[in-house]
Order: C-alpha cells, then structure tokens, then sequence
C-alpha cells in the first residue's frame, strides 16, 4: 500500500505554490506604493506627466475606408482606445517618448513613435498570409507562424454564418481532421458525434472539449451561441500532450470573446428559421402493400387477401373507410417548422476594466404535426478584466444557462405504419390505432396522448482567475483560477393510457379502446446533480535574449467533482389531473439513488524556443494522476516534443519572393486515456431487492458486480507527425500537409468475446488492447490579390481528411478463424454473410452450398469454408464501419462592395451503415424495395424475398447479417449558404446605428448520396439484435433550415 505522505505530496505541492502566489500578490502591490515614497522617482513621474500630450487621428484601410474597432495601445501599458465608425480616435496624456501600437483583426498591427505629433493618421495594410494570428494552444496562445503542432483553427466570423442551434454542427467542413456527424434533428439533442483524426480506440473516442481554460466534460459547450466566440482550435498531434491525461483523441479549445479598451459597443443578432426535413423514407402505398400482402400469402400456400376491385378501389380513394390509403410520414410530419435564436451582447472598458456580457435565447419546434418536441435554451455569460496595477490583474468569468427540452413518452414514428389503416377514422375523426396490444397510433402519441418527458437542465459556472507580472525579474509571472460548476437536472416522466376506437364494419359501429403502457397514470422523477472544481495555479517565465526566444511555463492543477442521482417513481393515480408523486399510491413505489465522487492531480509544464524566428522547438511534459486506478498504477508520465523549421526565413530563399511562408513541423508525443467505469480495482457490490420475506416487505441482499482488477492503468496514445505549412503569392496559394500515425496500447476493453454468457461473470476492462490508426490532411487555399480599387475579393479553401484505424491486439477467441477475427480489422465492423446474389431457380439452389429454409428468391451466400453448408462459421469480418475514413469540406467566400456571400461544402466517403428493412402483412416497408422484389419467375429483381421480422438473423434466409443490407453512407452536402448585404452608413447614421447587417442563410440546403432511403448521417446501427447492430431508419430527421436574420451594432 502507498503510505499517506506519499498520497499527500501532490496535495502538500499545492499548498507551497498557493502561499507563493499569496506572497506575489502582496509583493505586487505593496511595491509600488513603496516606490511612491521615493522621492527622486516621484519627481521623475511629475516630469513625464508634463510632456504629455493628447493625440487623435483617424485609420482607415489601404481604400481610404475608415475602420472601426481598431485598437489603439500606448504600447507596455493598458492605456489606450478603439476607433469608432468613422474610424477616429482620440488618447488623452500620451507621453511624447512613447509608442502607439495599432492592431486590428486580418491586419497587420502597426507602431508608430508619438514624438511631438498630436494628429497621427494611418492606413491599415491587411495581414493576407495569417503569420500573426495568435491561436489558442492550451494553456495560452501562440502566433501561428511559430507553432510547431498539427493545430487548426476557425473564427467567430465564419462559425456564425451556419443557422444552426448547436455549436459542433457549425463546424461541419471547415477544419481537416475533424469528423462532425449529426445524427438526429431532434429539438435538444440535434449536436455532432465529433472525432478528430478519426477512431484511435474501442471505447470512448470523444475528444477533450476546454472552454476558456476549463475542461468541459458536460456538453454544456454545444450551446454557447456562435456570436460569443472568438476561435475554436483543434489540437491533434503532441501539441495536445499538454493535457495529458484526457487529451489521447485530440483537443477541442474554444476561446469565448472579451471585453476591449474603448465606449460600449451593443450588438444585437436575431435569427428566424424554418426547418424541414433533409430526407424522408417513401413507403409504399396502400394497392402496393395489398398487392405485397396478396403475393406473400400465396407463397406460403394461402389465398390472396384482397380482390382487384378492393384494390381499384384503394387506387381511386372511393372508400377511404374500408379501404384508406395513409401516408403515415405526410400524416406525421410537417412540411415546415420554425426555430429562432436571439443574441445581445455589449463590449466595452477602460484600461483598468475590460467587459464582455451576453445574452442569449434558442427555440425550436417540433417537425411533427401538434408534436410536443419543443427545445427552449437561455443563457447569459459574463467575462470581466480588471488591471489593478500595471503588474496585476484579475478576471471574473460567470456564466449560466437553462434548457428546457419536452418530447413525448411514446415516441415511435410508426413510418411503417400499415397505409391500409386509416390514422383518423374519415366519418368522425375519431383515432385508430396500430396493430398490437398497446393501441399505439404515432399521431396522437407524439402530440402528446400517452404523456411527455421533460427535462430540465440549470447550469452555473464561476471562473475567477488573476495574473501577476513579476517586475523585480523580468519576463517572470504568476497566474492561476479557481472555476466552480454546478449542473442541476430535473427529468420528469408522465404516463397514462389513451383512448383509440376499433371500427367494426360488418355493424358500422366503432367500439372504445383503451392504450397506453400502463392501465393507470404513473409517474417516474430523477434529479442528477453534479458538481465539480478545478484549481489551476502557473509559474511562467517569457525573455528574449538576442535573436533567442523563451517561453516556459509550469504548473500544478487539481480537479474534483460529484455526482448525485436519485430518483423515485409512483404508479396508479386516481387522477391525471395532479402530476406529482404524493398523488400516486404507496404500492410498489420505488426511491433509489446513487453518489458517486472524482478527482484528477496534475503537474505540467511547457517550454518553448525559437532562435531567429525560424528554428523552433517546443516541449510537454505532464505528470497526472487519476481517480480510476489503484494507487500504484494511479500516476501516468505524458511528454510531448515538437520542432519546426521555417525554411523561408533562410538566407539562400531571399532570392524566391514569391515564397512568404514555408515550414517543416515534426512532433512525438504520449497522451493518455482514462475514460472508463470508474474503481474497477475494487470488489463492487450492489443493494438488491428481491421480494418479500415472510410478510415483512420488500427485502435486499448484495450482488456482486464487476470482477476487481487490480492491476488497471493508463490507455497509452503514442503520436507522430510530420507536417508542412506553405503560402505562396501574398495567400495567392496556401498549403498545409500533415501525415499522421497514431499507436493505441494498454486499451482499457473486457474480455467479453472469451468468456461464454453462460458464467454470469462480468468482467472488469483490462489494457489488453492495442490499435493503429494513420491518415493524412491536406488544406489548400487560395485568394485573390487584395486590390483596394478592386470592389471584389474572394477566398477558396478546401481540406481533405483520411485516417484508418486497424485493430492489432484484441481478446477474441483462440479458436475463431482469421477471417473473422476483428484483429486486422477496422473499429466497429461487424461479422456478415458475403451475399453473392439472388436465386432464380430451383437449380441453383440444389447446386449450391445453402441455408437451412433457403427458396428460389432469397439471397445466396458464400461457403467461406467451403464446408458445404451455410452457417455461422460462413460470417466474415467485413472491414467496413458507420465512422467515415475519409472527410472533406469546400468553403468559397466572395465580398463586392456591401454584399458578401459564402458557401460552405462537406461531405465523407468510405463510410457505410447497416440498415435490416423488412415488411409485414400488417407493416409497410420502402417503395423501392417492394417494388423491386422478388416475385415468382423474377429473373432480375433489384432485391430478394423480403424478410418478415424485424431482428436480424430471425431464420429468414434473405434477413440473416449480410453485406446485402450494407449501404453505402457516403455524401456531399451543400451545409452552409449565406448572402449578406451591410446596409450604407448614409442610412443606418439615421438610426444612430454603427452598423446593419441583413442576411438569408441555409444550412443543409443540398445533398448528394447514393443511400436513397434515409439521410446518409442518420442514427447508424442504433438497433441490436444477436450481436448485429442495424438501422430501421426510424429516427428524427435530421433538419434544412432556411433563415433570415439581422444583426445591428450601436
């Protein structure tokens, strides 16, 4: 066992720095009152306020159009201001010996010697290559010319152009290596699977999100409105090593925007939007499915159901009583709904304080005809800094949000519903139902008959932070924060019956019926509460000396948090009028709960060097110790190395002017992972009930849980990369290439494959795994020469993406054959027959290897081990998964005079998904599909015998897993149009606004696939049955959205 000074050292570490950084604060601001006292200096301070002068001026670009917002600094002080719409600007008490520092975003910052000039107007000249745009690298920043990692990046400017509610999907295309998939449209929950370089593991793959600093493991972040962001970074190589413990599938940072030196500045964005489905299913119709219902009986030695004048009438809609004709996705779905998004912002300060304050408002509605899917978000956020002196500073960050998210308790979309069951009875409106015993009718269940969920969420966040610049040694500095969240969950589920009616046609009377899953109101509530802490204290020393650049930091960090859950249920309620537990019966009630707590340490630290600006070398090292490994095992080393060359900065490359950026990046790096069940080291055992004994009540035992495994530790990323960063022409061209390979030991898995269900053991994860995944990323861009008698400019980016996972080491069993291990294999493939076509004849049949049941019709399957029987040992391991290896995105933006447009393209390719369809005398299926399938003598039928049950492999030949029903999930989608026009300051100076915009935008506008019956990102495999993951294809659709909206500044 470890002995308690040991567990206490990292503890005792945080204790010194706390009082160190105590001790810097008093030093940093008791000195310069100390220094007052000085007489001499006094005198020399009188002096310099004497030579002071005011000074104003008025920048515009290189056109002579004038630039607001343009940051005017004296420079080593925080004194300064920002120009307004004119582009003027006025500094007061500027020392006639200082330096007045112009910076502007997209332009390259200018300084300029005050001397005695009391006007100084300047034209800003445009950065057109990037080389100085500062990007977020965990734990600060750095300018892009001197980073040496693979890291990409993306702004406010362009995020924001996509109406979307959620902030993943905004990045859909525009960073390489960054896999965003949006999986369902649903109101609340319509956000991106995301994956940066792909799937590196078998477990968790979610990549580190940080937010300002602080890890966000909440998903809290997926709201921030895309009008409070600054950047979103993505670190994908060693560059992420500096978060060690987290950071082995890559690092998302997204830095929110902060106050500036100058007047309030409001900004007010409004977006309305109507959304409709990217893509429905087409079932058949009702003389389609009578027809399929006619030809499936006679095959199975029955008569035909319906006649042909039954059918002609269904055809020509005489009796749509008797004999209706429903389409349950036109019945169900609306053909259009709306969302709208709200967001006010002010910004503003002194050079003492510095403030950004946000509000924002989300609402989206239900694509269901009266469906209670409703999403309501609000939000406000808050970041605030302070600079106390000239050496210490403070910033407050808070920020809180609400969502309140309602769908209905029975939430099937019935698209394979029967067409020849009417949803409302056309004499009296009265709802049928399905069939089945539960009575479910998807039109009244999703608008509510049945009961709701809702869910409400309340989240808090404080971030107190402080800076401390050390003066008594120059470059060294202090900082740290302390941030505090709280995430408060409310879930609430409402049940009761509902009312259907059977008609009877023989009598013409329709009967009631009662449905519903339960025969009286039940309810269920769940409150979740977490909580969670993070400390962050840093030492860091930044110095040039000559041509050489340092840049260090180190730092300590620890992270705690808990998790409550409780939950309590009720049933039987007299009444459906009181929604709350105490009106349910005491009978059967159920209270539980659970608690469980977390906690990380870390020691990190980072050094950078460049020498001349042109060799670089930077490195990571982090020491973190993790909650969910035993004591000995608890502690991982994570180093990262990186070093750069900027070859254009060479002497023997003056010659090649055209050249303005060329550099050759390589880094290694070890990252780890720890995203498992936690304490798997430990016997765990649970609290079960288990009836009544001898009359006393509901009893309890223990239950043993996971088997312990002691000797659990770290899953181990290992990352190389080597990439190239290239401008030519002043951003004529723009290159950047990386090539990747990543290797994933001591993966955190069970042996679930090696222990036969039958034991009842279940198994704790072990690291026995290992995978290889390795790709390559290749950006392009190119942009006319900017010309400012030229009212035209424009800009082309494109990035594609590739990155193959392969498993090396997996526990599978000893005896299963080579060809359908999943070693070798991609993540995620699955054991399928190889489906070789249809049979057409009874000879083929009885001369060919086949399935126990196989008819003329149903799909042939390869002997694989030509045995002379198809089986389960003919399944072979098909080395195809739903998670994309390749991804690519194509943006264009054009700006002519006050109009500007943008277009953004995404797409994947090499990705598939498995979909089961299936048809029922009383289920519809896919139009195409019945269309095209098998009938008696059919020689070239597009599909075969179509299978009757709903779970794959039920004994149906043409239903069994096979590469038949693989699908092909590759797409392009036109995701992001925009067309904006900022309206002339002749008019809006009437309205005393700064400026307007208008804009119309759209996302998700066009699509090209060849998967024809569903949208190609929709829920892929989210069924299971017998070890097969499959599609129906009955998810919320994912959403086009047309918007227009206005966003004006005053």
């Amino acid at each position: 066992m470890t002995s308690n000074s040991t567990q206490k050292k990292p503890i005792t570490l945080f204790l010194i720095v706390i009082q160190a950084t105590i001790i810097m604060i008093f030093a940093g601001i008791c000195y310069p009152v100390l220094a007052v006292a000085n007489s001499t200096k006094g005198r020399t301070a009188v002096c310099e306020i004497m030579q002071q002068n005011s000074v104003s001026g008025k920048v515009t670009d290189t056109g002579g159009n004038p630039l607001p917002g343009v940051t005017v600094v004296i420079k080593g002080t925080s004194s300064g201001s920002i120009t307004d719409t004119d582009g003027n600007y006025v500094l007061p008490n500027v020392p006639r010996n200082s330096i007045l520092v112009f910076s502007f975003v997209g332009m390259l910052s200018q300084e300029i010697t005050v001397g005695d000039q009391t006007r100084i107007n300047i034209a800003m000249q445009e950065e057109t290559i990037g080389l100085q745009e500062v990007v977020a690298v965990g734990y600060g920043t750095m300018r892009k010319a001197s980073i040496t990692g693979s890291v990409a990046s993306t702004d406010d400017k362009t995020i924001k152009k996509a109406p979307v509610t959620s902030l993943s999907n905004s990045l859909s295309g525009l960073l390489p290596g960054l896999t965003t998939l949006n999986r369902t449209g649903e109101p609340g929950v319509n956000v991106s699977e995301i994956y940066i370089r792909g799937r590196g593991t078998t477990g968790n793959s979610s990549p580190l999100v940080v937010v300002d600093g602080v890890p966000d493991e909440t998903g809290a972040w997926q709201r921030i409105n895309q009008n409070d962001i600054e950047q979103i970074s993505i670190l994908k190589d060693a560059s992420s090593a500096i978060y060690g413990a987290r950071a082995a599938n890559g690092v998302i940072l997204i830095t929110t925007k902060r106050g500036s030196i100058g007047k309030p500045v409001f900004n007010y964005t409004f977006n309305q939007g109507l959304t409709q489905p990217t893509r429905l299913p087409e079932m058949a119709n009702s003389w389609e499915f009578a027809d399929y219902v006619n030809t499936y009986r006679i095959s199975h030695g029955q008569e035909a159901f319906y006649t042909a004048e039954e059918i002609q009438i269904m055809k020509d809609g005489s009796d749509p009583l008797n004999y209706p004709n429903t389409n349950w996705i036109d019945l169900i779905f609306k053909k259009v709904s709306t969302q709208s998004m709200h967001n006010m912002n002010v910004r503003g300060g002194t050079d003492k304080a510095k403030y950004s304050i946000s509000g924002s408002y989300t609402h989206e509605n239900s694509l269901v005809k009266d469906g209670i899917h409703e999403y309501g978000n609000y939000s406000v956020r808050s970041n605030i800094d302070f600079d106390i002196t000239n050496n210490i500073k403070f910033g407050l960050d808070l920020n809180g949000g609400i969502d309140d998210r309602t769908t209905p308790a029975v939430a099937g979309f019935g698209m394979a519903g029967s067409p020849l069951i009417p949803a409302f009875y056309p004499t009296n409106g009265l709802p049928t139902s399905l069939p089945g015993d539960i009575g479910e009718n998807p039109a009244i269940n999703l608008a509510g008959a049945g009961g709701y969920n809702n869910n409400k969420i309340f989240r808090t966040f404080l971030k107190p932070s402080f800076d401390i610049n050390i003066k008594q040694v120059e470059g060294l500095g202090v900082d740290g924060y302390f941030s505090y969240r709280n995430e408060f969950t409310e879930d609430k589920r409402w049940r009761e019956p509902w009312t259907v009616y059977t008609y009877n046609r023989s009598t013409d009377t329709y009967s009631e019926k009662k449905g519903g899953y339960v025969a009286k109101p039940d309810l269920r509530e769940r409150i979740y509460k977490r909580k969670d802490y993070l400390v962050n204290l840093r030492l860091k020393y930044k110095r040039t000396f000559g041509n050489h650049d340092f840049d260090s930091f180190i730092a300590v960090e620890q992270a705690e948090g808990e998790y409550r859950f409780l939950e309590a249920y009720r049933r039987d309620f007299i009444s459906g009028a009181i929604e709350e537990l105490f009106a349910g019966s005491g009978e059967n009630m159920v209270a539980t709960g659970t608690r469980s707590e977390w906690g990380r340490q870390n020691i990190f630290g980072r050094l950078s060097y460049n020498y001349e600006g042109k060799y670089l070398f930077e490195t990571n090292l982090r020491y973190d110790g993790s909650y969910a490994f035993p004591k000995n095992k608890r502690w991982g080393f994570f180093p990262g190395f990186s070093a750069g060359w900027r070859i254009s900065q060479e002497k023997f490359m003056e010659s090649a002017s055209w050249i303005n950026d060329l550099k050759l990046r390589v880094s290694y790096g070890t990252m780890g992972n720890d995203q498992i069940a936690a304490f798997q080291y430990l016997s765990m055992y649970n609290l079960s009930p288990i009836g009544t004994h001898f009359g006393q009540g509901t009893q309890a035992i223990l239950t043993s849980g996971v088997a312990p495994n002691e000797n659990i530790t770290w899953e181990v990323a290992k990352n190389a990369n080597i990439g190239l960063d290239a401008t030519f022409w002043e951003g004529g061209l723009g290159l950047t290439l990386d090539a990747f390979k990543q290797s994933r030991s001591n993966i955190l898995t069970a042996r679930t494959t090696e222990v036969p269900v039958y034991t009842g053991l279940v198994l704790p994860h072990e690291n026995i795994g290992i995978v290889e995944n390795k790709g390559l990323e290749l950006s392009i861009s190119h942009r006319n020469k900017r010309n400012s008698s030229s009212p035209f400019n424009y800009s082309i980016m494109g990035n594609i993406g590739y990155a193959k996972n392969k498993i090396i080491d997996i526990s599978e069993p000893q005896d299963m054959p080579d060809y359908q291990k999943a070693e070798g294999s991609s993540i995620g493939t699955q054991l399928l027959y190889k489906a070789l076509g249809i049979f057409r004849t009874q000879a083929e049949v009885d001369s060919n290897p086949v399935m126990v049941g196989t008819l003329v019709g149903d799909l042939q399957y390869e002997d694989v081990n030509k045995d002379g029987v198809i089986n389960a040992a003919d399944r072979v391991r098909i080395n195809k998964s739903s998670i994309p290896e390749i991804t690519f995105g194509l943006n264009f933006t054009a700006d002519y005079k006050d109009f500007s447009f943008f277009a953004n393209f995404s797409g994947q390719a090499r990705a598939w998904t498995y979909i089961h369809k299936y048809a029922r005398t009383t289920q519809n299926s896919i139009r195409e599909i019945l269309a095209n399938r098998y009938l008696t003598g059919s020689l070239d039928s597009k599909y075969p015998i179509i299978p009757q049950e709903d779970g794959v492999g039920e004994g149906e030949v043409s239903g069994m897993p096979s590469t038949f029903w693989l699908q092909n999930a590759s797409f392009l989608r036109l995701k992001t149009l925009q067309l904006a026009y900022n309206l002339p300051n002749r008019f809006i100076s009437k309205l005393g606004l700064a400026s307007a915009m208008v804009f119309v935008n759209g996302n998700n506008l066009f699509l090209l696939t060849p998967l024809q019956w569903y949208d190609p990102e929709g829920e892929p495999e989210s069924s299971e049955y017998s070890g097969i993951n499959y599609s129906q294809g009955d998810f919320y659709p994912q959403t086009k959205i047309y918007n227009i909206g206005l966003n004006i500044t005053f």
